[in-house]
């Protein structure tokens, strides 16, 4: 796979409960639940823009980095178990997946988690703008409409 190739990028942080759910599409649709703290926002938002926040992850990610995808497991995970789950999909079936098993506390975790630390909190901080507005907007709609009308 090369980056040309991805259609989608699928990001989840989970510790016991979701810390972060992203999704970014070629097509612009961007969904998010959280920042990757816990205790996580529960309210997800969804949105249709232009495309800008997928193109800037494509342009920061290293495919170079491909080579290593696969699960890491981390075998002694010290503190509250954490999961990482970085997915690259292209068009069926090409995926390339990555995802890290380990406690908050391990220090000793190498240099690819680091890598995608990084990757994932430019990302966050890339959209936070449209999710703190949109989350604004939806938690401000679910208190002035009726959550049986659609119109």
């Amino acid at each position: 796979m090369v980056k040309s190739d991805i259609q989608k990028i699928k990001i989840d942080i989970a510790g016991g409960e979701s810390a972060l759910s992203l999704m970014l599409c070629r097509d612009g649709t961007v969904g998010r639940q959280g920042n990757g703290n816990l205790p996580s926002h529960t309210v997800s938002v969804i949105g249709m823009l232009d495309g800008v926040f997928f193109m800037d992850a494509i342009n920061q990610f290293d495919e170079q980095i491909f080579a290593h995808q696969g699960v890491y497991d981390h075998p002694e995970k010290l503190g509250m178990p954490i999961n990482y789950k970085i997915a690259f999909l292209g068009e069926k079936p090409n995926l390339k997946m990555f995802e890290f098993r380990m406690g908050i506390e391990n220090k000793d975790v190498g240099n690819l988690l680091p890598y995608f630390d990084q990757y994932i909190k430019s990302i966050v901080a890339n959209t936070d703008v449209w999710y703190q507005s949109a989350l604004k907007e939806q938690i401000q709609n679910s208190k002035t409409k009726p959550w049986w009308k659609f119109w």
